[in-house]
């Protein structure tokens, strides 16, 4: 077989491109590009970890992909990533096993 028809193909299952979140307020069918207008706030997900922030979309992306969002407000957005998606002891590439900055999870209701 063509190897420049596989190599898209075999590029996607490579990098294990993960598919959308099952939460009910991601708003985009593609992990990552969930915030766009200035103004908005998602869970980023470090690239290569499972470490994740919640940040503007115009703050500087020092984190990979969205995650869930978006969020009026980063409180809004630090509460659903500490109940819904910060699980330290969780391997799953859809939860946050650490958070930034560090101990913002410790008191939030």
């Amino acid at each position: 077989m063509n190897p420049y028809i596989l190599a898209p193909l075999v590029f996607a299952l490579g990098l294990g491109l993960h598919p959308a979140p099952s939460n009910p307020i991601a708003a985009s069918s593609e992990v990552g590009t969930i915030c766009t207008k200035a103004g908005q706030y998602c869970i980023n997900q470090e690239a290569g970890s499972n470490r994740c922030a919640v940040q503007e979309t115009t703050d500087p992306q020092i984190f990979g992909p969205n995650l869930a969002g978006p969020f009026e407000s980063r409180a809004e957005g630090t509460r659903v990533m500490c109940k819904q998606y910060y699980d330290p002891a969780s391997e799953d590439t859809h939860k946050c096993g650490a958070v930034v900055p560090e101990g913002v999870c410790d008191n939030v209701k």
